[in-house]
């Protein structure tokens, strides 16, 4: 109910995070006002917040289903997770999503940086967890690191410790994390 692809009505929303870079130099963090990029379509022009793209992940995860209704096709869902392009080893590119793998399963991610922020979204379909990773920090260092902290937990917990219910029909977290 609060993703928009409208620039003006995200900046006009009280409850924005503002967003920041690090200025090294000062070992401070700076403002970044907002710019307009609607030009660059679906490349950093979509605002949103956790709860939202938690939903998304579930919907993802759960194969274009939603509330019991299927939305969007298995299919169609499933063909955007299937590689197109190889950018390295062991890393394709299928429609929208980074493709690896984890532990021996399919692991989709992407990620992004725009000015003041930086997004992460991770998957494990195959064990049904996802997670969305939102920070008001222009190209936070956690975005390319956290994958493989959330997986660990996840599948390895700690011994004398379970990992809590989570996949596609789980409740959504939040962590919160200071620069």
């Amino acid at each position: 109910s609060s993703t928009t692809a409208s620039f003006a009505r995200a900046v006009g929303d009280s409850r924005r995070a503002t967003g920041y870079r690090w200025e090294r130099e000062k070992s401070e963090l700076v403002v970044m006002p907002p710019r307009n990029i609607s030009n660059t379509g679906p490349a950093g022009s979509i605002y949103s917040n956790a709860s939202d793209m938690s939903r998304w992940v579930q919907f993802q995860l759960n194969q274009g289903s939603w509330n019991g209704k299927q939305l969007v096709s298995t299919e169609s869902m499933n063909e955007t997770w299937v590689p197109n392009i190889e950018i390295g080893p062991g890393v394709d590119y299928g429609m929208g999503w980074m493709l690896h793998d984890w532990q021996g399963q399919r692991w989709i991610e992407h990620g992004g940086n725009i000015d003041g922020y930086s997004a992460k979204v991770g998957m494990l379909p195959d064990s049904g967890y996802g997670f969305v990773m939102l920070c008001n920090l222009n190209g936070a260092s956690i975005q390319g690191s956290i994958d493989p902290i959330v997986w660990s937990t996840l599948l390895d917990p700690l011994p004398g410790s379970e990992p809590t219910e989570g996949g596609a029909e789980g409740e959504a977290a939040a962590l919160d994390f200071a620069p």
